[in-house]
C-alpha cells in the first residue's frame, strides 16, 4: 500500500524563523509518499533477526522535508536500526529499517512513528505485527485411509502429531467436516501438549453405516487461532453394489401391434458377493414383459453381470409422458438399493419428434486423461413447429459429465429441422470403472413433453479407434425446386486412439412403411440421388482421439410432388471406411441399423403455402367518436418454406379502416406467422363493409381476401332487452373420436341421443345436427352419415346411427382441428355454378377433398349446416388428449369468429372427455386441451368414463336445447358498466361475462337464473377503446 500526504500551508516560513530550534513547516509544494503502510513479520526462529524497509519519497516540487522515526511498543524485540536520511530534497528517497529480534514466544506489536515537518499532519503511523514463536504441526500419516471395512467391525488407526515449529502447542479440540453419517469417531486427549520437536498420538475409529464410501476432513485446534492441523480421512464399507445398465430403460416409440425389445445388464460393482433374490415387473401394462430372468437366488461376484430382456408389444396407443411405463424391481442383499427400481419409459403411437440416440447416450470407453463428446439429435418429424424448452443431466454419479449444449435452449424446430445437443465426459478418475447419469429433454410436443435417456461412460486405458457420424442425421432443411442446400456431416473419433480415413460411399434411399414402422431402402442403383459430397478430407488423414473430420454435403432440390404441406422429403446414406492403426483392422462407419438400412441425410423440396385467418373480420358496433379494438389477421406459412407478402391493399375501405402491417415485402417464415392489425374508426353511423386483399408468392393462395364488416353508432349507452325463450335455431356439431378405443362410447352416444333431441322437440326449436370425427388424415372434417346433417324433421334414430363413426380412424386424435376443418374448410361456397350431375365440381379443394354441387354452386360437403342466425354448439367426445397442431387460443378465436358480435347468437363448446380424475383401469388420457377450450366458452365438461354417462350427456343436452343460459349484448361492453336485471330486479351475482363471445352467462341453479318468459335486461356503456384519431 501507498500513503500519500499532501498538506497545504497558509505560508512558507523562512529557513530560520523565530525560536532557537530553527524548525519550520512546509507549504503545499511539499508532498511525501510512504510505502508500505503496514509491517507484518513472518515466522522467525528464536535468536534470529528479520528486517523490513519503509521507503519515504519526496514527491513534491520544493521544500526540504525533515524526517525522524521511533517505535512505540512494549516489546524489546522491535527497534528502528536505520534512518537513511533526515533531510529530503524534492525527488529524493530515504529508507527507514525496522528490526525484529525474535527472543520471546509471545507475538509482538508496535507502531512505527515517522515525524516530518508537514503542517497539519506532523507524523505518519505504520502498524507493526509479529507472530512470535509458534508451533508448526504435521500429521503422520498425512492421509488417513481406512480402506474397506465391514459393517459392525470398526477399524481404529493411530495419528501422530509432530511439531516442527519454534513453540509448543496445546491441542484443545477438533471438528470433522463432510461426515454426514458420523462414521468417523475421534479420540483426542484433552489438553495434550506437543513440545518443539516432540509428538503426540491420538486415535480415529471408522465405523461405516450407510453401505457407501466416506470422505471427511479432520481439523485439530490448538491454543492459538493461527495454529491448526488438517487431515483427510477416507473409508469404504465392504458391500455389494447393485447397478443396472442402463439405469433407465427407454423403449422409445412403438407402433401398435409391433414389438420393441431392450437388454438390461445387472452387475455387481461392489467389493463382495451380490445375491439377487427376485426380479419383477410392476405397474406395467399387459403388453410389457421380462425375458431371460435368472433362477433365484442368483449370486454375482464383484464385477460379474447377468442380462435381462424387456419386450413391449402394444395393442393400442400409449402417449410418452414424464412418468414411467413400468418399473423393474430387483431385490438383493445390497441394502442400500433394496429393492432397486429401474424405470421403463416408452410409448405407442407416432410422435412429432425423433431423438437420436433413442435410449442410451453411450460414451463407450474413454481413456484416462481424455475428454469424449456425444451428441443427441432432436429432429422434428411432425407437421408443426415444436420447441425444445430445456434439457438437463440428472443424478450423475460424477462431476466428469457436463452438458455444455444448454446454452442453445430453448430452441424451436420447424418440421424437418433438427438440433444437436452435446454432452461431454472427461476421464479424470483412472482406467477402470463406469459412471452413469440420466438426461431429460423437455419439448412442447403434447405427446412427448419429456424424453428421458440413460447416460453411461466407461473408463479405459487401451487406445481404440471408434469413429461415428455427428449428427447421426444431417437435416439440411427445405429448399425450393432448383435451389441448392449445403451442410456439414462430421465424423468424430470417440475412441482413445487414432483412426485413419480411407474412403466414403454415398447412396440415395427410399422411405418404405408408414407411421412408426418406417424403414429405408438404400441402393446405388436408385435412379436419382439429390445428395452429393462437396468436400472431403484427403485419404490417409489421421483422426486423433476426439478429432473431427468434415464432409461437405450438397442437396440439389428436385421438383416437389403435390402434397397437403407442399413438400417432399429425400433421404441418403453416407458411409466411411476407416482403418484402425491400433489393431491393423478396417472399420466401417455407417448409420445405425447397418449397411443398406439406416439413413443419415435428409432434405426437403418445398413450395410456399399460406393460410390467412380469419376469413372475415366483424367489428360489430363501434362508436363514431372512438376506435375499435384491434382485430388481427394472421398470415401463416403452413409448410416449411417461407412465403413473402408482397402487398396488403384495402381500396374499398376508405379512411375508416386503419391497417398496421410489417414493412413490405414481408417474409413469413416456414411454419411461422405474420400479423396484420386492423382497426375500425367510423366517423358516421351506419353499416361498413369492405375487403382487405393480401398478395403473396404462395402456390396455394397468391391472393387472399378478408371481408371486413361493422357499423358506426352515435349511441354511447345501451339497454338490451331479451325474453327468456329457447333459441329458435340451434346448430349442433358432434366431434366423435373414431380411434380404436371408442366403440363402446359411440354405442352409448347412440342410445342417449334421442333423449336430448326430445328437449329440442318439446320447445319446437329448429335444429341442425351433424357429426365429424377426430381423424384429420382421412375424414378431414367432412360430415359422416346420411343425411349430411339432420333437421327437426329427421328421425332421431337415423342421426343417432350417424354417431357410430367406427373405430378405424387415425390414432392421433385431433378433435379441435376436426371441428375447425368442418366449420371452415369443408363449409366453403365457391362461385362455380353447377348442376347436380357427376363431374360438375373440382375433385380437390386443396386438401384432397372433392367439392359437391349444393344449391347450384360447387361447395364444401358441409355447406348449409352452419346458419348465421343460429346458436352454434360444438360437442366433443373423446377418450384421449387432443393432438391438434395449433394452440388452443387459435381454435377459441376461430370458433368465436363464426358469429358476428352483434348477431344475438354465439358459440358454446361442451366436452365429454377423460377429466383429471381419470378412468378406472387407467385407460385414456385427460383431455386438457378440450377442457381448456370448453372453459373458454363457459361450456359443460363431463367425464366420459363416469358411471352416470346418461346423466352427464343429459346435462350437456339441457345446455344445448331448451331455455338458454346466455344472452349476447348487441355492442361491446365498457368494463365496469354492465348492469344485469331479471324482471326488473338487479342481479349482483350468479352470472359472468364470457371472454370469448361477450355473452352474459347465468349460473345454473342461481337465484337470478331467468325462467321461461322472464325479461332480461343488459344495461351498459358501449366500449370506447380509444378516442378517434
Amino acid at each position: 500500500m501507498r500513503y500519500v500526504l499532501a498538506i497545504a500551508m497558509a505560508a512558507l516560513l523562512g529557513a530560520s524563523c523565530g525560536g532557537g530550534s530553527g524548525g519550520f513547516t512546509l507549504g503545499p509544494e511539499a508532498q511525501i509518499d510512504i510505502s508500505p503502510t503496514i509491517i507484518t513479520f513472518g515466522d522467525v526462529p528464536r535468536g534470529e533477526v528479520a528486517r523490513r524497509n519503509i521507503t519515504v519519497h519526496h514527491i513534491g516540487t520544493s521544500g526540504v522535508i525533515k524526517l525522524d522515526a521511533v517505535i512505540e511498543t512494549t516489546s524489546p524485540d522491535l527497534a528502528v536500526v536505520l534512518v537513511e536520511k533526515e533531510l529530503l530534497q524534492p525527488g529524493e528517497t530515504a529508507r527507514i529499517q525496522v528490526e525484529y529480534a525474535s527472543n520471546h514466544d509471545e507475538p509482538d506489536e508496535g507502531t512505527l512513528v515517522i515525524t516530518h515537518n508537514l503542517a497539519g499532519n506532523p507524523e505518519t503511523r505504520v502498524p507493526i505485527s509479529t507472530p512470535g514463536q509458534r508451533a508448526h504441526l504435521v500429521a503422520s500419516p498425512a492421509v488417513l485411509d481406512f480402506g474397506i471395512v465391514q459393517a459392525g467391525a470398526p477399524r481404529t488407526l493411530p495419528v501422530t502429531v509432530l511439531n516442527g515449529g519454534t513453540a509448543p502447542a496445546t491441542l484443545t479440540g477438533f471438528t470433522v467436516a463432510g461426515d454426514d453419517d458420523s462414521d468417523f469417531q475421534v479420540d483426542l486427549p484433552d489438553g495434550a501438549v506437543v513440545e518443539v520437536g516432540g509428538q503426540a498420538t491420538f486415535h480415529v475409529t471408522y465405523a461405516p453405516s450407510q453401505r457407501d464410501a466416506d470422505t471427511a476432513i479432520l481439523t485439530v485446534a490448538t491454543d492459538r487461532d493461527d495454529v491448526s492441523l488438517e487431515l483427510d480421512m477416507t473409508g469404504e464399507e465392504e458391500t455389494p453394489v447393485l447397478v443396472t445398465e442402463p439405469s433407465l430403460v427407454q423403449l422409445g416409440w412403438t407402433r401398435p401391434f409391433d414389438t420393441t425389445s431392450r437388454e438390461v445388464v445387472v452387475r455387481n460393482d461392489g467389493n463382495s458377493n451380490l445375491i439377487l433374490t427376485s426380479i419383477s415387473l410392476f405397474d406395467a401394462p399387459p403388453s410389457l414383459h421380462l425375458t431371460q430372468v435368472p433362477s433365484f437366488p442368483k449370486t454375482l461376484r464383484p464385477d460379474e453381470a447377468t442380462v435381462l430382456g424387456i419386450v413391449f408389444n402394444p395393442q393400442s396407443e400409449h402417449p410418452m409422458t414424464g412418468e414411467p411405463l413400468a418399473m423393474i424391481g430387483i431385490a438383493s442383499n445390497d441394502e442400500a438399493h433394496n429393492p432397486l427400481n429401474v424405470p421403463v419409459f416408452g410409448a405407442a403411437g407416432e410422435p412429432s419428434i425423433t431423438v437420436v440416440p433413442g435410449d442410451v447416450i453411450d460414451f463407450a470407453y474413454v481413456a484416462e486423461g481424455f475428454t469424449a463428446t456425444r451428441s443427441v439429435v432432436v429432429l422434428n418429424t411432425g407437421d408443426s413447429a415444436v420447441t425444445v424448452t430445456g434439457a438437463r443431466l440428472v443424478e450423475p454419479t460424477t462431476e466428469e459429465f457436463a452438458f455444455p449444449g444448454g446454452a442453445l435452449l430453448p430452441h424451436t424446430l420447424n418440421p424437418g429441422e433438427a438440433i444437436e445437443l452435446d454432452l461431454t465426459f472427461e476421464n479424470r478418475g483412472g482406467a477402470e470403472g463406469s459412471e452413469y447419469a440420466r438426461f431429460f429433454i423437455n419439448t412442447t410436443d403434447p405427446v412427448v413433453p419429456e424424453y428421458p435417456l440413460n447416460v453411461v461412460a466407461r473408463r479405459a486405458q487401451r487406445p481404440t479407434c471408434e469413429a461415428a457420424f455427428v449428427p447421426d442425421l444431417l437435416a439440411l432443411g427445405a429448399y425450393r425446386p432448383g435451389q441448392q442446400g449445403t451442410g456439414t456431416m462430421k465424423v468424430v473419433n470417440f475412441g482413445s486412439g487414432n483412426c485413419e480415413y480411407q474412403e466414403y460411399d454415398l447412396v440415395g434411399c427410399l422411405q418404405a412403411g408408414q407411421g412408426a414402422a418406417i424403414y429405408f431402402e438404400c441402393d446405388d442403383q436408385i435412379a436419382f440421388n439429390p445428395f452429393s459430397v462437396a468436400s472431403e478430407p484427403p485419404p490417409g488423414e489421421i483422426l486423433p482421439p476426439g478429432g473431427v473430420l468434415d464432409f461437405g454435403i450438397r442437396f440439389d432440390a428436385p421438383p416437389a410432388q403435390p402434397s397437403l404441406y407442399g413438400r417432399e422429403s429425400f433421404y441418403g446414406r453416407i458411409a466411411l471406411i476407416m482403418s484402425d492403426p491400433n489393431s491393423s483392422h478396417f472399420t466401417y462407419v455407417a448409420p445405425e441399423g447397418g449397411w443398406g438400412r439406416g439413413v443419415n441425410l435428409r432434405a426437403e423440396t418445398a413450395v410456399p403455402l399460406i393460410d390467412v385467418t380469419p376469413p372475415q373480420l366483424n367489428f360489430g358496433l363501434v362508436r363514431t367518436d372512438c376506435q375499435s379494438e384491434i382485430r388481427r389477421i394472421r398470415v401463416t406459412a403452413t409448410g416449411p418454406m417461407a412465403a413473402t407478402i408482397t402487398a396488403i391493399e384495402a381500396p374499398s375501405c376508405g379512411d375508416d379502416v386503419a391497417i398496421t402491417a410489417p414493412a413490405l415485402p414481408a417474409t413469413v417464415p416456414g411454419f411461422g406467422s405474420v400479423f396484420v392489425d386492423v382497426r375500425l374508426a367510423p366517423d358516421t353511423a351506419g353499416e361498413k363493409a369492405c375487403t382487405i386483399r393480401v398478395s403473396n408468392d404462395s402456390d396455394n393462395l397468391p391472393v387472399a381476401e378478408v371481408d371486413l364488416t361493422g357499423a358506426g353508432t352515435d349511441t354511447t349507452h345501451v339497454v338490451d332487452t331479451f325474453q327468456q325463450v329457447p333459441p329458435p335455431k340451434v346448430d349442433v356439431l358432434f366431434v366423435v373420436d373414431d380411434s380404436g378405443s371408442m366403440g363402446d362410447d359411440q354405442q352409448r352416444l347412440q342410445e342417449e341421443l334421442p333423449q336430448i333431441v326430445e328437449i329440442a322437440s318439446q320447445w319446437g326449436q329448429d335444429i341442425h345436427l351433424a357429426v365429424t370425427t377426430t381423424d384429420t388424415v382421412l375424414v378431414k372434417g367432412q360430415f359422416k352419415g346420411v343425411p349430411r346433417y339432420a333437421t327437426a324433421e329427421t328421425d332421431p334414430a337415423v342421426f343417432a346411427h350417424n354417431l357410430v363413426v367406427g373405430t378405424t380412424g387415425h390414432y392421433i386424435e385431433k378433435g379441435l382441428e376436426g371441428a375447425y376443418l368442418a366449420l371452415y374448410d369443408r363449409s366453403v361456397r365457391t362461385d362455380i355454378a353447377c348442376v347436380n350431375l357427376p363431374g360438375q365440381c373440382p375433385t380437390n379443394d386443396g386438401d384432397g377433398v372433392a367439392l359437391s354441387c349444393i344449391e347450384g354452386f360447387c361447395s364444401g360437403r358441409n355447406f348449409g349446416f352452419l346458419r348465421d342466425d343460429a346458436q352454434l354448439i360444438i360437442i366433443i367426445i373423446s377418450d384421449e388428449e387432443d393432438g391438434s397442431e395449433r394452440p388452443v387460443p387459435f381454435y377459441v378465436d376461430a370458433f368465436a369468429n363464426l358469429k358476428a358480435p352483434s348477431s344475438g347468437v354465439g358459440v358454446v363448446v361442451h366436452s365429454i372427455v377423460v377429466t383429471q380424475a381419470g378412468c378406472v383401469g387407467g385407460f385414456g388420457t385427460p383431455g386438457y386441451r378440450y377442457i381448456q377450450a370448453t372453459e373458454a366458452f363457459g361450456g359443460h365438461i363431463a367425464n366420459i368414463c363416469g358411471d352416470d354417462f346418461g346423466q352427464e350427456f343429459l346435462a350437456v343436452g339441457e345446455r344445448t336445447f331448451g331455455l338458454t343460459d346466455r344472452f349476447y349484448p348487441s355492442a361491446p361492453v365498457a368494463p365496469g358498466t354492465l348492469i344485469v336485471s331479471v324482471n326488473g330486479q338487479p342481479c349482483t351475482d350468479g352470472w359472468t361475462q364470457n371472454g370469448a363471445t361477450g355473452a352474459v352467462v347465468f349460473e345454473a341453479g342461481s337465484s337470478c337464473f331467468p325462467q321461461f318468459n322472464d325479461q332480461v335486461d343488459l344495461e351498459y356503456d358501449i366500449l370506447c377503446v380509444s378516442p378517434a384519431p
